[in-house]
């Protein structure tokens, strides 16, 4: 099925390219959940998350996925502390 890369390499292969698809996919849908404020807050833009995650997922699946490694590894755990103090501040305007 693969020609040269088949045989024992092809299960490497197909968790390969799961990977390549789902880490950028899971990175765009995190983003867009989280509040614009949140990444106000943490020093980012959303737009501009967004822009790069999806243009480079579709233009070229390499650079998306590393892409995508950045977001959840960097950008990620401090949007989601800024979500928390975002949440924070609504509950207790309520």
């Amino acid at each position: 099925m693969l020609g040269s890369l088949g045989g024992a390499y092809e299960p490497l292969v197909w968790v390969g390219v799961f990977i390549a698809v789902v880490t950028p996919l899971w990175a765009i849908v995190d983003a867009i959940s989280r509040p614009k404020a949140a990444f106000k807050d943490a020093g980012s833009s959303k737009a501009l998350w967004l822009t790069l995650l999806i243009a480079t997922w579709i233009l070229t699946i390499l650079i998306g996925l590393v892409l995508a490694v950045v977001y959840l590894a960097a950008i990620r755990p401090r949007v989601r502390k800024a979500t928390q103090k975002v949440a924070g501040v609504s509950a207790a305007l309520a």
